[in-house]
């Protein structure tokens, strides 16, 4: 045992500081929405939402936008604006070590609860604050290391069996062990232990020098994804990795250069074994302690973007995806040295000159994969990538050629066995292998008068150089020279013919650039002219070509800035324009290249375009890099390596093209906030929303942590219920719906790359809309019953009003019949048969005796009878 922690104790002296390192910083600031550019603190909570505590605030922050909180007159904010340290505890809520006291957030409701901490001299700041594995808050300031008691609702001190010397904690100085069972500390006087179930102190390596007042003591606690903790001990100069379960030094690195910048103030160790380490005199390092303990000074440079923000931090974390967050003194810094898929080079201070250098030329040595730039400050730069190492060759003391002319601008570099050939404006140049100049290449007759100023390389044998109108064919094993010329003079519409840009396809043709729109190609040894038809021939020519390439196919790319970007097939003989609406980043592209996948990439200015030929689709992204000067142009060339190199003004920017395909991205968007009819609601992501019917207006706000700088994505949402297909949205993260009808929802948004070889899972939101009383089933049904049972009322009482006319139209043919019997009996009383049998007797008489006057009393007996039955 005693051999083996002496294997894992690494005493390692530490080696001189390595230079300025190529890491390209992201950075986010309050010009972003951050609250303050100081940071001290993060927290990325369970629901993976990222808080940031700063000097002046706390930031909810979702990757996309910030929501912030300050300290007010009521208590429902926070005690005090300046935040050291967050937790999260088991329900949720976020808890907060500030300068007065400690508060608590239920982030659901947005309600704050503030707590003071037990305390003497007045001093009410907290600089420590986590919760430990059983769930339990704790706490510390300067003196005392505190817990929070439910039952009292209040903080107490931790009990303490020992008489142990009064505490001074420093911040960043609280951490729980791992098996839960106490907590390490960092004081002025050295690393201490807490015991929970012994409630004991005790002091851990201890220092030799006994006097209180020269120790500056540990600092810097350090709780690693490795399982062992780091601290520095100030007084012994050493940065010290211990295994918290064994109390036993793991680590040891003596760092005499870097503590004599000051006591330390932060310590992190990333996912790649890397620590990094600021001190109280503003300098942070970074220190590979697996690989040789190289010291790294990272600086901020106020003229470099890229470089950090600060130069001291106060806490930094981590991502999934392996993004590194610092929090500076100048705002947040993002770094993902190993995923970004780009690196800036800088030659500022190479180009020998402050007058706006810029490069305009860039080829790669194949044999010994050094960089030629060329600038326009007429300097000629051999680079080499590994080494950082320059040397530089002034245009100017070029041996002149015949003409008594130096290159002026550099259009090509050929590398051979032997010797690099450089071709310019007024001629080409060779540089033979041990020799320090450039000397002209001079022709034979008849080739004495030719100006070479482009070429390119045919396995390795043939040289073809164009020369304005001709082009030459230098076979380079036997010297022979060959003219090649068109067959008849040519003058295209603008009488324009320059010859540029060669390139030779897989069966020795050679393509030739040749003024606006126009081609030449070779065939039997002479040139031919070739018109390309991409537009209408009436349209406006809008631009100039400025480069072209031929992919592994034998196609044909050129940028023709202010008119996009062009492509030819040769063999199909098919033209095609791409430009901004298109989804071309830009009409002014000034370079191109193609990558190892088929991808063809384009640049204007700081602005990058990669066309996907099988998909037929563009995704573009912008570089923080001189994005306020535009007297310069692109030029991109793909190295040996299958990285693709661009300039933009005085930098060369390399791409690691391979990178955007591995990506494998493990967050998901956040939904962090929905404004209902225009106001902001806190809500909880694992219920659905529930709203009334009025607050049918919604604005969902969502984003992601991960950089869309070093891992490119666009975002795509839907709202199920109004929407069928995916919107597509790359800025301003956020959906908007109105007067949306009552019913339930389901918000859903995803991250797709741009380049589309990856996308997220869904974040999903329910949501359900309440419907108005009035248009409730309960109402209606209510409404139904109740109209069914008016409807019965009324049927009811028209029933019985019907029953009643009914008993009085029976009761009225009763009264009727009553009347025709009274009226029968009246009738019968009036028609007495005694009264008719005399009457008829009389007749009867009255007929044979005097039959006028019988008649006379027929008719007034039938008068009497009619009278009577009439009335």
């Amino acid at each position: 045992m005693k051999y083996f922690f002496l294997l894992l104790n690494i005493v390692i002296q530490t080696h001189a500081l390595g230079q300025q390192p190529d890491i390209v910083f992201h950075h986010i600031t309050q010009k972003d929405g951050l609250s303050y550019n100081i940071i001290n603190c993060f927290l990325k909570d369970s629901r993976g939402i990222l808080w940031i505590g700063t000097y002046n605030g706390l930031n909810k922050y979702d990757g996309a936008h910030f929501y912030t909180f300050h300290g007010g007159p009521n208590k429902n904010t926070l005690p005090n604006n300046t935040v050291h340290k967050l937790a999260e505890d088991k329900q949720g809520n976020i808890w907060g070590a500030t300068d007065n006291g400690v508060f608590c957030l239920n982030p659901v409701t947005g309600y704050f609860k503030n707590y003071q901490l037990p305390t003497k001299n007045g001093r009410t700041g907290v600089y420590n604050i986590l919760c430990d594995s059983k769930g339990v808050i704790w706490a510390a300031n300067y003196f005392n290391l505190v817990f929070y008691n439910k039952v009292t609702d209040s903080f107490q001190k931790a009990e303490n069996n020992t008489k142990f010397p009064d505490l001074d904690i420093r911040k960043n100085g609280l951490e729980e062990s791992p098996d839960g069972n106490g907590f390490w500390i960092t004081d002025k006087q050295g690393l201490i232990y807490y015991d929970k179930k012994a409630r004991k102190f005790s002091r851990i390596f201890n220092n030799t020098d006994k006097n209180p007042a020269k120790n500056s003591g540990a600092s810097s606690l350090c709780k690693t994804k490795h399982g062992h903790f780091w601290y520095v001990d100030n007084d012994a100069k050493k940065i010290i990795g211990f295994d918290p379960l064994t109390k036993k030094e793991k680590y040891l690195i003596s760092t005499p250069e870097i503590t004599k910048s000051g006591q330390a103030a932060t310590l992190f160790e990333d996912n790649n074994h890397m620590l990094w380490l600021s001190t109280w005199k503003y300098e942070l390092f970074m220190i590979d302690y697996l690989n040789g303990n190289t010291i790294t000074k990272i600086r901020h440079n106020k003229n470099d973007v890229s470089s950090i923000a600060g130069d001291f931090f106060w806490d930094a974390f981590q991502e999934t995806d392996g993004t590194l967050w610092l929090g500076t003194v100048g705002g947040i810094s993002k770094s993902n040295h190993y995923r970004s898929f780009y690196k800036v080079h800088h030659f500022q201070t190479d180009l020998n000159s402050t007058e706006n250098p810029s490069i305009n030329f860039i080829s790669e040595n194949p044999k010994d994969k050094t960089w030629w730039i060329g600038t326009n400050k007429q300097i000629i730069m051999q680079y080499n990538p590994a080494t950082s190492k320059t040397t530089k060759y002034a245009l100017d003391e070029f041996i002149p050629n015949a003409d008594k002319k130096t290159p002026t601008g550099v259009y090509r570099m050929i590398f051979l066995k032997d010797s690099t050939l450089l071709f310019s404006y007024y001629g080409a140049w060779i540089k033979k292998k041990g020799t320090n100049n450039f000397s002209p290449i001079t022709l034979p007759p008849p080739f004495t008068s030719w100006v070479l100023r482009d070429a390119v390389l045919y396995n390795q044998k043939i040289l073809y150089c164009t020369a304005v109108d001709k082009l030459l064919k230098w076979d380079l094993q036997t010297g022979k020279l060959d003219s090649l010329v068109f067959t008849k003079p040519f003058i295209n519409e603008k009488n324009r013919l320059y010859l540029g840009v060669p390139k030779v396809d897989k069966n020795g043709k050679v393509w030739i650039l040749n003024g606006t729109n126009w081609l030449t190609y070779t065939d039997q040894n002479q040139l031919h002219p070739l018109q390309m038809k991409y537009q209408d021939t009436s349209a406006a020519d809008d631009g100039y070509f400025t480069s072209m390439i031929m992919d592994r196919k034998g196609d044909l790319w050129m940028s023709k800035k202010g008119d996009g970007l062009i492509y030819y097939n040769p063999s199909k003989n098919l033209s095609k324009q791409y430009k901004q609406y298109d989804g071309l980043v830009m009409d002014h592209i000034m370079a191109t290249a193609e990558d190892a996948s088929g991808k063809i990439w384009s640049a204007c200015y700081n602005q990058f375009s990669v066309f996907n030929p099988l998909l037929k689709s563009f995704y573009n992204f912008t570089l923080p890099i001189s994005g306020n000067n535009y007297d310069y142009v692109n030029f991109m060339t793909p190295l040996k390596n299958g990285n693709i190199i661009a300039s933009i003004r005085g930098d060369v920017v390399e791409f690691y093209t391979e990178r955007l395909k591995r990506t494998q991205v493990q967050d998901k968007p956040l939904i962090s906030m929905v404004s209902i009819n225009g106001l902001d609601t806190n809500f909880d992501s694992k219920k659905a929303l529930e709203l009334a019917p009025d607050e049918n207006s919604l604005r969902i706000k969502f984003g992601m942590l991960t950089d869309n700088l070093i891992t490119p994505y666009e975002m795509l949402y839907m709202l199920e219920g109004v929407e069928n297909n995916w919107s597509h949205i790359s800025t301003n993260f956020e959906a908007s719906y109105n007067s949306l009808l009552p019913g339930d929802y389901i918000f859903k948004v995803k991250a797709v790359a741009k380049d589309k070889s990856w996308q997220t899972d869904d974040a999903t939101l329910a949501i359900h809309i309440a419907t108005p009383f009035y248009k409730t089933w309960w109402f209606l049904l209510l409404l139904l019953m109740a109209t069914a049972g008016a409807i019965t009322t009324l049927y009811r009482w028209r029933i019985n009003q019907k029953d009643k006319l009914r008993m009085l139209e029976s009761k009225s043919q009763m009264l009727e019949k009553e009347k025709a019997r009274v009226m029968y009996e009246s009738l019968k009383q009036q028609l007495n048969p005694h009264f008719l049998f005399n009457s008829l007797t009389s007749l009867s008489g009255l007929i044979e005796l005097d039959q006028e006057l019988a008649g006379s009393f027929l008719t007034q007996m039938s008068g009497i009878y009619r009278y009577i039955l009439k009335n």
